[in-house]
Parts: structure tokens; C-alpha cells; sequence
């Protein structure tokens, strides 16, 4: 299991060019900080006993559909 910071880091460098300025990289960071600790939280919240079962893995079939449809919309936005 590789830990936020080695994510991060494939993601950066896979993602981001070469000359990237050191705000852009911060900016680029934090987002991609933020967006994991959404999701943890969110996951996290799925344990709440409020929460069956079914729903949870609802509420993650729902997450990764939100996910497919996003990457397969990239590079199509303007």
C-alpha cells in the first residue's frame, strides 16, 4: 500500500510539467491533499451506524461511477 505522499508523488509526476513553478505545485498539492481527505472522511462515514450494509456499498458503487465518468470525460472540457 503506498502511502498520500508516494500518490502524490506519482501523481505529480505524471501530471504535472517539468517547469512547473513552485505556486503551481503547492496549489496542485493542496487540491490533491483535500481530495483525499474528502474521500477518507467520506469512507470513513460509511461505518456510522446509520448506514447499512447495502448503502455503503451503494454509496461506493456511486463514488466510482462519479469517478469513471469524470476520467472519461478528460481532455473533452474546455
Amino acid at each position: 500500500m503506498r502511502t498520500i505522499q508516494q500518490l502524490w508523488q506519482g501523481f505529480k509526476d505524471g501530471t504535472m510539467p517539468k517547469d512547473a513553478g513552485p505556486i503551481q505545485i503547492q496549489e496542485e498539492r493542496r487540491a490533491f491533499y483535500a481530495g483525499a481527505l474528502a474521500i477518507l472522511t467520506s469512507v470513513a462515514a460509511l461505518g456510522d451506524d446509520d448506514i447499512s450494509e447495502d448503502q455503503a456499498c451503494k454509496i461506493m458503487e456511486d463514488f466510482e461511477q462519479e469517478l469513471k465518468d469524470f476520467t472519461a470525460k478528460l481532455g473533452t472540457e474546455t
